[in-house]
């Protein structure tokens, strides 16, 4: 001030504040986690003192200035719905690009630091507990739908149709990574009944000399084989003869083997 009176700052804005006589613009109030401008335009007028505005002798004047917010990478996104460390399961027989689960993410960050990626770990990380690579990966994709404000949703597919019944398919386990967050999965396939049992061989043919077996209830003559390629209950094999009740034989349900039910001498 050519004059040499001392110079008053102030600001009408509720988010910064000014040093009266410093000038010193300060931060007032946190921003919001939800703010949604990356700028403010603040308004900052000096005037001489002691004086009123409204008196002609008090000189003023102000300038707008701009405030650019740069915002940085402080939340971690994370999984919604506790998905994580759970089990899912579905049956086989699936289709090619079936959805088996939903995933939802969500980060508070805002601009390209709010910019969720789904995807599955590098094939460094793709390692079982034991330390053997897990194969299981090949097997599924993830289908990232468009980001939506702060969250975004992720689809686990399969990449081909499955048989319970061949070997190391049965349960498989994945990790979903997210940049400084991970998701463990365990995924279980279900077995289904699609398989028919079938006799070892298509016909059986026994003789019985009466000579050579006692004529007791229950002596065992032979075994019927037969195999199926489900797993678990549906892999069970009941033995039947006929209709409820043969005269003369019976077969074991659970075995196959075949006896005499009565006395044919």
């Amino acid at each position: 001030d050519d004059d040499t009176d001392e110079i008053l700052y102030s600001t009408t804005s509720t988010q910064f504040s000014i040093g009266l006589s410093t000038g010193v613009l300060r931060l007032e109030h946190p921003f919001s986690p939800g703010l949604l401008v990356d700028h403010f335009n603040e308004t900052i007028t000096i005037k001489d003192s002691p004086c009123l505005l409204s008196d002609p002798l008090c000189h003023s004047e102000s300038i707008v200035i701009t405030i650019f917010i740069t915002t940085v990478n402080k939340n971690s996104p994370r999984f919604l719905q506790n998905i994580c460390g759970t089990s899912i399961q579905f049956l086989e027989n699936n289709t090619r690009e079936q959805t088996i689960a939903l995933l939802y993410v969500y980060d508070d960050d805002r601009g390209e630091n709010g910019q969720i990626n789904i995807l599955f770990p590098s094939e460094q990380s793709r390692t079982t507990v034991s330390g053997l690579r897990n194969t299981a990966y090949s097997q599924f994709y993830i289908e990232q739908l468009n980001q939506t404000g702060s969250t975004r949703q992720g689809l686990i597919k399969t990449n081909e149709i499955f048989d319970y019944d061949e070997p190391g398919t049965t349960r498989v386990c994945l990790k979903v990574l997210i940049i400084l967050a991970f998701c463990s999965l365990r995924i279980d396939l279900i077995d289904i009944n699609d398989n028919r049992p079938t006799f070892a061989m298509t016909s059986w043919s026994y003789t019985i000399y009466r000579s050579s077996f006692p004529t007791i209830n229950n002596t065992t003559l032979l075994r019927i084989i037969a195999d199926d390629a489900d797993s678990g209950l549906n892999g069970i094999i009941n033995y039947y003869i006929g209709s409820l009740y043969i005269p003369y034989f019976t077969i074991n349900r659970r075995t196959g083997y075949i006896a005499f039910r009565s006395d044919i001498s």
